[in-house]
């Protein structure tokens, strides 16, 4: 996913992260159903990194690659 990551920082100025340590070992908030499907809600964009806990951002999502699109699970902060 290094062109994803590239991609998100050149248009938008953002961190693409395809893992986090601690969340890949919880599955309860890693994998989330949409459509009756399950998915690996592991992947996020960092919004604000450097800043105290309260205050980061993320956007946690899937990738679908069958349908070409974003399944977006979770805006707000770190899960």
């Amino acid at each position: 996913m290094p062109r994803l990551a590239q991609w998100f920082y050149d248009n938008h100025g953002l961190k693409f992260a395809p893992n986090d340590e601690k969340l890949s070992k919880d599955k309860d908030k890693r994998y989330f159903t949409f459509n009756g499907k399950r998915w690996d809600g592991l992947p996020h964009i960092k919004v604000r990194d450097a800043v105290s806990p309260n205050e980061v951002g993320r956007i946690y999502f899937a990738l679908d690659s069958e349908e070409k699109r974003f399944i977006v699970n979770h805006v707000g902060l770190h899960l």
